[in-house]
């Protein structure tokens, strides 16, 4: 029996609340249980939607990619060790269901597949296809090592030319640490528009491409 507190904690944590709550219900109990119903068809269907959603964000964010490239960006985005680290930290382990000691890191990815299948039952893609974006939002070191060859700040800086957005402006929003191991956190604004996109890195350069990946994650859904 699923405690609502609980619930409610990690619905919070994912940034989504169910209209119908069994369904998160369904996707936090693992196939190792006696339960009769778990989470393995909404694991298939969230491996489905999951796909979509970084296909359609990696033809749109990255358009000077080849199919190629957009593949390979695709299959490291939803490897099991990225899922499992966004999984850990929506706490999703301290929820799920399940008869296994270890909760190793596949059964971690597969939760998350099976939570992104249970959004996209009880809401719709874009809802979905917004949720999971922010998932990956919280990762700006993974966005930025999707691909080597792909600077996103000339990648914004491009798309702003194309839309006649106007001048994007980076500034120091932070520094934390030791001078020897600084940590950098930039602000990226984008003119006529109120969302401010937050970027952190050890150098001012990587905390700027790290921002201007989060503000291609953002235009990407307008």
């Amino acid at each position: 029996m699923y405690n609502l507190e609980k619930l409610n904690k990690i619905q919070t944590l994912i940034g989504y609340q169910f209209t119908n709550i069994k369904y998160l219900v369904l996707a936090l109990t693992h196939s190792s249980t006696t339960n009769p119903e778990n989470n393995q068809r909404l694991e298939f269907l969230g491996d489905a939607v999951l796909a979509l959603v970084v296909s359609q964000w990696g033809y749109l964010a990255h358009p000077q990619l080849p199919e190629g490239k957009l593949h390979q960006m695709r299959t490291k985005l939803v490897c099991t060790e990225t899922l499992a680290s966004v999984a850990a930290s929506l706490e999703l382990h301290t929820v799920l269901e399940t008869h296994h000691q270890k909760v190793n890191q596949a059964i971690l990815a597969d939760t998350l597949e099976a939570v992104i299948g249970a959004i996209f039952l009880d809401a719709d893609f874009t809802i979905t296809q917004s949720v999971v974006l922010k998932f990956f939002a919280n990762l700006p070191l993974r966005w930025s090592e999707l691909s080597e060859t792909t600077d996103s700040k000339t990648i914004l800086k491009e798309w702003a030319e194309e839309h006649q957005l106007g001048k994007i402006i980076y500034r120091t929003f932070s520094m934390s640490g030791k001078p020897h191991d600084p940590l950098f956190t930039i602000e990226c604004l984008l003119p006529n528009t109120p969302e401010k996109f937050y970027g952190k890195g050890k150098s001012r350069k990587i905390a700027e491409r790290n921002a201007a990946q989060k503000a291609l994650a953002y235009l990407a859904l307008k």
